[in-house]
């Protein structure tokens, strides 16, 4: 099966000034407006072709690449329990530094680089959006004979421009709704219960005139069940997006687990293109030909060549594990994971195969791995999880060892692969995510608690995980409390994103102490609008405790 046309052509045919959000309070650049043209691309002048409409089709969706698994990823990620970028024998860390290690210890600022990048990149992404809806709604596609459905192609880009948003309200919060280049000028803040309206809308107003799974040139695209999922995530979290940010914390809003139950129920009996099943095993979804499984619903498209930037193999291994994979680069030892973390898994759970820990071998299985710098330099290396590999080790975000921490393989690797790039797509929403969803809904209606349906929809999901016979496999009502569900989220979607979202969810994101990270202020639910931004936009508003 070949991945579909989006990531298989080099896109170098849009040309779009971006003088909304994406530039006015992103760019800091796009500020002088009066620059002399040399020369120029309209729309008059370029949509004259078939291939020429296609590019900017695909032009959002190339987008996404360079930002979902590094920037977007470390603020939903190195933020919480799941993982972190400490100094390692005193080298700090490569991504960003301090404030990398801010990002542990909740101690980020609106003047931080990283935490602007992501807001300039998801920005930006709508604005290339906007600019490819507002250039396709001016063009004949049966003239062009384009040879795809011009109002499935504005639906695609429509909710695809939602998802967008999502990302952003979810980060952020309040923050401004833009449809149209340039219009308006300043964009203002919206609240962030009119942003979820927004996105609810588009969803809605959208997802009929989607495609099938299945069709021509949707895989990576906004299907019919893409959209039901989006929709479930965005109810799920209804009572957080529609709440209000004080500096006291987050007020709730309105609940709508009904809504979330609906429309997971829609994707579990959705049989267009044969549906969605569980793939038989649990790293199936995350394969080096993932294109293949039948659990992933969405998917960000990597490619070693058209679209890079999934590099798990360089950030996550150490220097030495080029000898056991016969890379033809050296890997950086960057991401780690927490001992709180790596404990959540039991000994019989196949999902803890994620992890490499003890001690490591070349490729022949019997030549040791070395330590490569401080005190333990030469010896041989042994990760260690739990952080007590010796009497007197300590390890803190600035006093951690190369060795401290579990490394995270829940990708597969190519071994010799002479670039430290994969072609692992990443996946988005997947069918157990969708088990679970239902199943938190449904105990959130019932006061916690969970009913024989919940408890067989998630053992269900998680039955690949075990051998048939082991009881530890299986809930029951009363061992299926809402904290452990959490857990199970964790466990089923380590290092895929999600952790932020589900702690906020579970009022467990601030209050919450991990490894070397004590409680921080409740107004940190919400990154803080970077303060470049606010500068450009003068109705651009800061976030409660910033």
């Amino acid at each position: 099966m070949m991945k579909n046309i989006l990531p298989k052509i080099k896109n170098r045919y849009t040309a779009i000034a971006l003088v909304s959000m994406g530039c006015l309070s992103l760019i800091n650049s796009c500020t002088k407006l009066d620059e002399t043209v040399y020369s120029s691309i309209t729309a008059e002048s370029f949509f004259k072709t078939r291939e020429e409409v296609i590019a900017n089709y695909i032009r959002p969706f190339s987008h996404i690449v360079g930002s979902y698994q590094y920037r977007i990823w470390h603020l939903n990620t190195l933020t919480t329990d799941e993982t972190s970028m400490p100094y390692k024998d005193g080298t700090p860390p490569a991504d960003g530094g301090d404030q990398i290690v801010g990002f542990h210890w909740h101690t980020w600022t609106k003047d931080d680089g990283e935490i602007k990048n992501t807001w300039d990149a998801l920005y930006r992404g709508v604005g290339y959006t906007n600019a490819t809806i507002t250039n396709m709604q001016g063009i004949d596609f049966e003239k062009l004979r384009v040879g795809l459905d011009k109002q499935a192609v504005l639906a695609d880009l429509k909710v695809y421009r939602a998802w967008y948003y999502f990302m952003i309200m979810d980060m952020f919060g309040n923050v401004p709704i833009i449809e149209k280049v340039g219009d308006p000028l300043y964009p203002p803040t919206a609240e962030r219960k009119d942003v979820f309206a927004y996105i609810e809308k588009e969803i809605l107003e959208n997802m009929d005139k989607l495609q099938d799974k299945g069709a021509a040139n949707t895989y990576g695209h906004m299907t019919k069940a893409v959209a039901w999922a989006l929709l479930a995530k965005l109810y799920l979290n209804a009572e957080i997006y529609t709440g209000k940010l004080t500096e006291s914390g987050l007020q709730p809003g309105t609940s709508r687990w009904d809504d979330c139950v609906k429309y997971c129920d829609k994707v579990l009996n959705y049989t267009g293109g044969g549906g969605y099943q569980l793939d038989a095993n649990w790293n199936d979804p995350f394969k080096i030909k993932n294109e293949l499984s039948k659990e992933n619903i969405f998917v960000v498209i990597y490619d070693t060549t058209y679209a890079t930037e999934m590099r798990w193999n360089y950030k996550n291994l150490h220097a030495e594990h080029q000898k056991t994979y016969g890379f033809g680069f050296t890997p950086t030892n960057r991401a780690m994971t927490h001992n709180n973390f790596y404990k959540l898994f039991g000994n019989t759970d196949k999902r803890q195969q994620q992890w490499l820990v003890g001690p490591q071998f070349a490729a022949d299985g019997v030549t040791p791995l070395k330590c490569l710098t401080g005190a333990q330099k030469g010896k041989p290396l042994v990760l260690d999880p739990l952080f007590v590999n010796a009497p007197g080790d300590t390890a803190t975000m600035l006093t951690a060892k190369e060795f401290h921490g579990a490394r995270n393989v829940k990708y597969e690797f190519q071994k010799g692969s002479k670039i430290s790039q994969m072609s692992n797509d990443a996946p988005v929403f997947r069918l157990a995510d969708i088990y679970l969803m239902k199943a938190e809904a449904l105990m959130r209606k019932n006061g916690g608690a969970a009913s024989e349906d919940v408890v067989t929809l998630v053992n269900n999901m998680r039955a690949r995980d075990f051998a048939a016979n082991d009881p530890l496999g299986k809930y029951t009502t009363s061992t299926l409390t809402l904290d452990e569900l959490l857990n199970e989220r964790a466990r089923e979607f380590a290092w895929e994103g999600w952790r932020r979202n589900d702690l906020v969810r579970f009022s467990k994101f601030t209050s919450g102490t991990w490894w070397d990270k004590k409680p921080s202020a409740a107004w940190r639910v919400v990154f803080p609008i970077p303060a470049a931004s606010i500068s450009i936009n003068p109705n651009l508003k800061q976030n409660p405790g910033y």
